[in-house]
């Protein structure tokens, strides 16, 4: 049987739930859809003309689907102007309207104001009478928190994935070589960081190692992790830091290279619409866009005796 993709899924779901009638599934708080990156909204008050909602995510874009009541007065196929607020900060945006449903594609800046708000007060339309409700946000903040890392990426499938382990074999050199980082992190959270790595083999002897420092998010940020990448050129070439990023999903660009060094490209592990570039620019990796204004600061370099 043919594997639907995931992205394709969370629309079906989102598309399924706007046509199954939204009410009768909603209860008076948010709640999760059953598979994908889908909250299922509470039956608004009014429920008139606007009759229930969703908000899904698909590659890290987010985007309500309100559901439209056959009298509610919008023409398919037609662009409206939609108003939407929460913890009174106004959004305004463009609604695509179908046979029975509104498709408002949001910006990420949104979800924290239905994480903190009270209430979502949609209107749709500027004609005189425009469909218009309210919906509460109970539960809102642990429903979105909960669905987000289930969005999908962004199509990164002109690269190659570079996937970290606390199993490979080269965790033990990475934890001499953060030696210092690793006693930083204990100090402060009381516990172990897991460690992962990864090694690349690269022609003419040249070697790239990833190591990863995970757990804990007060430490490291939203991904609770940090990225180092280290390259060793010969045989018995030292490791040299060349790249430190707080923990991010990390690509090879296999069509691009300089030196024999290949081009790397990063994503935030939540949030990544757009991948930052990385490339040789002699002695280490920097993002291009540094690299093509002039500023070329390179990565602190710490202890790399390890071979």
């Amino acid at each position: 049987m043919k594997r639907i993709p995931v992205a394709a899924r969370t629309l079906l779901i989102a598309a399924a739930l706007l046509g199954s009638g939204l009410p009768a599934l909603a209860a008076d708080s948010w709640q999760e859809a059953g598979a994908g990156a889908v909250a299922i909204l509470p039956t608004p008050k009014p429920a008139k003309t606007i009759l229930g909602g969703s908000l899904y995510c698909v590659r890290q874009s987010w985007a309500f689907l309100f559901r439209l009541a056959p009298d509610a007065g919008l023409a398919a196929g037609i662009i409206e102007k939609v108003k939407l607020n929460a913890s009174d900060m106004p959004f305004e945006l463009d609604a695509q309207i179908s046979a029975d449903g509104a498709k408002v594609a949001v910006p990420r800046t949104i979800l924290l104001a239905l994480k903190e708000g009270s209430a979502l007060k949609v209107e749709i339309g500027t004609a005189k009478g425009a469909p218009k409700t309210s919906f509460n946000l109970r539960y809102s903040k642990q429903v979105i928190e909960a669905i987000e890392p289930r969005c999908s990426q962004i199509d990164m499938s002109a690269y190659q994935a570079v996937s970290l382990s606390p199993d490979d074999a080269a965790v033990a050199q990475a934890k001499d070589l953060l030696a210092h980082e690793i006693k930083l992190f204990r100090n402060f959270t009381f516990i172990d960081p897991v460690v992962s790595a990864a090694v690349l083999d690269l022609p003419d002897d040249k070697r790239l190692m990833f190591a990863s420092l995970c757990g804990s998010k007060s430490y490291y940020g939203n991904s609770g992790c940090s990225l180092a990448g280290y390259a060793a050129d010969g045989a018995e070439g030292i490791w040299k830091l060349v790249y430190e990023t707080d923990g991010v999903l990390l690509y090879v660009d296999p069509g691009r290279s300089v030196d024999g060094w290949p081009n790397l490209a990063t994503l935030p592990v939540v949030g990544g619409t757009e991948p930052t570039h990385w490339t040789w620019s002699g002695d280490a990796y920097q993002a291009l866009d540094q690299v093509i204004s002039g500023d070329t600061a390179t990565p602190e370099q710490g202890d790399t005796t390890a071979q």
